[in-house]
């Protein structure tokens, strides 16, 4: 429990846990790695919050991209698949 409280990789116990903590803060690849990492996580986040407001069918697309700060044809094209989802599930 003690290195996961620790911000210095320097302080920590467990060699394996300091050395990736290293690596994904004071490695440029590593740095590198955890930011596209990261924005994906947000990505995804913010496709699912765009999505939510898309069923509720009260939005313009948008006010969607506005509120989700997602890129107006990202909107769309979630719109798109959505609709397309539904057909679909009526036919069926």
């Amino acid at each position: 429990m003690h290195d996961f409280s620790c911000t210095n990789s320097e302080d920590m116990k467990y060699k394996l846990l300091a050395e990736r903590t290293r690596y994904f803060k004071q490695d440029e690849k590593g740095v590198t790695n955890m930011c596209m990492a990261m924005e994906e996580l947000i990505t995804e986040d913010r496709i699912e919050i765009a999505e939510k407001m898309q069923e509720g069918g009260k939005l313009s697309p948008e006010d969607i991209a506005l509120y989700s700060r997602l890129p107006l044809e990202k909107v769309k094209e979630l719109s798109e698949r959505i609709h397309h989802q539904d057909v679909t599930e009526t036919e069926v």
